[in-house]
């Protein structure tokens, strides 16, 4: 025999929705990143990007390096390099936010490049950069896809800074129809400020921009001294007035790494487990990881034997040591069920399972009487409905081989196209203490009822 859990949707399974999600037929952790970032470099422990779009690696330069939990560019030249490409999918709108901490108070002994963008080293072509002088101005300078200006070294107004106090910058633009806006936190409001007035220069940038550098420019030079903190590109404009920072919403990750489960909610009843089979998609060093059930306890394999597991991952096993030891998860005809790991290593990528095959042998089965119940669906004008329906069988005990079995599962049943429905069940002479069928119809109509022995029935029959 045979079951095969599928991962179209997430009627069957028990799993935590605010972390996991049912797409393309898998099931794999929920995308976290804002829909219009293309590139997030939290540069706290590495100076890789955390998610994004094209080479999220950084080139550090002039010994760049994290110190502190901050991207360190301070006494020197240093400075980290991107490739861009598809890291800044909008040019002609967008936004540029990080955290940055001076390490100079007052005026700047030489011109401060902050971060730069443009189409590649040396180039001035779709330039975006903005600098602090020695007159302690902001300056921006914007370029468009031939090199013509669109603003160069226009001032949005002066910056006091504090050395090391940590400020929020986020620059907006949008030269298509000109607005260009410079955000910088201020320290005794906690609100982020407008600087100077929105520039209003319009222009036409390129799609060809490679090159994503922070703390210098096109050219390397005018290197700033001071330390980054979350840097993270919009394709769109966030703010077009004063605010509050709030870094919140922004995940340190494209996923979660938190090894969420799935269980199986319907079950299957076995004497030896034969196969276990996953297909999935595994990046890297991700994995899924599994628990089978024994009646109510999870179990998996400690390398000798198959052990009560303590419901964490490095208690689970992978489908290939299930599969292994297959020959060893045997029973007396009692139901099991299935608990999904989803491992990823870092949150960077995630594991998605498509598919389970499960074979086994469960040779008595037909030492339990059973009867057929029936029914037919229709909707109000009397036409056939063919939505599938569903049967829980609660609190149920059932005798076999004299032990007492446990099932409380629920069972998707899917009409004929004349709204026909039909399933086995186990005789109600079989049960103990109070045990009763709940059938969910189509129409949300719920029917308790205990099954009469060893009978054919229309569930009508079985209502009155």
């Amino acid at each position: 025999m045979t079951t095969n859990y599928t991962f179209d949707n997430g009627i069957n399974y028990t799993y935590d929705n605010t972390r996991i999600t049912f797409a393309g037929g898998k099931a794999l952790y929920k995308d976290l990143t804002p829909a219009d970032s293309t590139f997030y470099a939290k540069l706290d422990s590495n100076i890789n990007g955390n998610f994004g779009g094209g080479v999220l690696t950084g080139t550090a330069t002039g010994g760049a390096s994290i110190v502190a939990g901050k991207l360190d560019l301070s006494a020197g030249s240093k400075y980290v390099s991107y490739d861009a490409v598809l890291n800044a999918a909008s040019q002609q709108v967008g936004c540029i936010r990080f955290l940055y901490t001076p390490a100079y108070s007052g005026l700047p002994a030489t011109t401060q490049t902050l971060f730069c963008n443009c189409k590649q080293a040396g180039s001035i072509n779709n330039i975006i950069f903005i600098t602090h002088n020695i007159a302690r101005a902001i300056l921006i300078s914007i370029y468009d896809s031939s090199g013509v200006a669109i603003m160069t070294n226009v001032s949005l107004g002066t910056w006091t800074q504090t050395q090391n106090i940590e400020y929020e910058f986020e620059l907006n633009w949008d030269i298509t129809s000109g607005a260009t806006r410079l955000f910088i936190e201020n320290k005794s409001t906690g609100i982020c400020i407008q600087q100077g007035t929105t520039k209003t220069q319009t222009g036409v940038r390129g799609s060809d921009i490679t090159l994503l550098r922070i703390g210098a420019d096109y050219n390397g030079n005018y290197t700033t001294n001071g330390y980054f903190r979350k840097f993270i590109y919009y394709s769109t404009v966030q703010h077009t007035a004063n605010y509050t920072p709030n870094w919140s919403t922004i995940p340190d990750t494209k996923y979660y790494f938190t090894d969420d489960t799935i269980i199986t909610n319907s079950s299957f009843v076995l004497d030896e487990l034969l196969g276990f089979l996953e297909t999935s998609i595994k990046t890297g060093t991700d994995e899924i990881k599994y628990n089978l059930k024994k009646g109510t306890s999870w179990y998996y394999w400690n390398g000798t034997a198959w052990a009560v597991s303590n419901g964490t991952y490095a208690q689970a096993n992978t489908a290939a040591e299930i599969q292994i030891n297959k020959a060893t998860f045997t029973t007396e005809g009692v139901f099991s069920a299935v608990k999904i790991f989803l491992h990823s290593v870092d949150g960077s990528t995630t594991p998605e399972i498509d598919n389970i095959l499960i074979t086994y042998n469960f040779a008595n089965i037909d030492t339990i009487s059973k009867c057929l119940v029936w029914w037919y669906n229709y909707k109000e004008d009397g036409t056939p409905d063919t939505r599938r329906c569903q049967v829980y069988l609660k609190d149920k005990y059932v005798i076999y081989k004299n032990d007492i079995v446990i099932n409380r599962y629920l069972y998707e049943l899917q009409p004929d196209s004349d709204g026909y429905v039909e399933f086995n069940l186990p005789e109600s002479t079989n049960m103990k203490g109070d045990g009763y069928y709940e059938f969910v119809l189509s129409n949300g109509v719920t029917i308790y009822r205990k099954v009469p022995n060893s009978i054919d029935a229309n569930i009508s029959e079985l209502i009155k």
